[in-house]
Formats: structure tokens, sequence, C-alpha cells
């Protein structure tokens, strides 16, 4: 995920590197996957407004 957002190999080592050296990732692995979550949403209602506003061009 971090690779596909961009991120580079050293910055993505680093992080994972960080979460390990944690211990107990539950409450970073739950953080991320909230975001993740968020994200997906944004990414959902704007293929959503997208679609409309193609039938709004389309049909004027």
């Amino acid at each position: 995920m971090l690779r596909a957002g961009g991120y580079r190999i050293p910055d993505v080592r680093a992080a994972i590197t960080a979460l390990r050296e944690l211990g107990d990732v539950s409450r970073s692995l739950a953080a991320l996957d909230a975001r993740l979550d968020a994200i997906a949403q944004r990414t959902l209602a704007l293929l959503r407004v997208g679609e409309l506003l193609a039938e709004i061009i389309e049909s004027s």
C-alpha cells in the first residue's frame, strides 16, 4: 500500500521496521485499517460524483 501510494522503498522499509520495533502493533494496524477505509470511502464517493457528472454532461 505504501509503495502504491508513492512512497519510496527506503520510506516503506523504515515504516515497516518502526512497526516491528513497537512489539504490540494491533493499535497501529487498527489505525492504518481505519485510514485505509476512509480513503476507500472517499475514492468511492469521487467515482460516484464522476459518474453523475458524466451523465449530466452527456444529457446536455
